[in-house]
């Protein structure tokens, strides 16, 4: 997977970026996705991109499992979210394309 950096305009925190292989949409990687768990309000924004792959959404992951509609929605909202203040970037990035998402690795 080929990771990008989004810096947070709120908060100035570098997030990890990944597009999902199964749906297509970005999705916001943080330090539980790369210890092989989904995404919670509590995860920590990526120090460093993992050597492993992670190529599927917290939305795609959830909806794999049978999980409930609301556990869906809430993960497709959570997941383009900056993982420091939860502003959601992704949302604000893609409406406007003025902030550009590097290729950088997060410090």
């Amino acid at each position: 997977m080929n990771y990008k950096v989004l810096k947070c305009d709120h908060c100035g925190t570098k997030n990890a970026v990944g597009i999902c292989s199964k749906c297509g949409r970005y999705f916001v990687i943080t330090e539980s996705h790369a210890r092989g768990h989904p995404r919670t309000v509590e995860s920590a924004p990526l120090s460093k991109f993992p050597s492993m792959s992670i190529e599927q959404c917290d939305f795609c992951s959830e909806k794999a499992t049978g999980s409930s509609l609301v556990r869906i929605v809430n993960a497709g909202i959570i997941q383009q979210s900056c993982a420091s203040c939860h502003q959601g970037i992704l949302y604000i990035w893609k409406k406007n394309s003025k902030t550009n998402i590097g290729s950088s690795p997060p410090d």
